[in-house]
């Protein structure tokens, strides 16, 4: 395999971590917000967006 096909799989494997990542990201704010909800927390949290 000549170095450019070797850089583009690397690349490949990192932006299926990528998705996977993200993946995992929107399931765990899905959850965030069914929390809220049965919590009656507000959606949006000024302090956490400030940091």
């Amino acid at each position: 395999m000549d170095t450019l096909a070797k850089l583009r799989t690397s690349i490949d494997a990192i932006d299926a971590q990528l998705v996977a990542l993200l993946a995992q990201r929107f399931a765990l704010t899905d959850e965030v917000g069914h929390y809220k909800k049965q919590h009656q927390l507000p959606a949006t949290d000024a302090a956490r967006e400030a940091a």
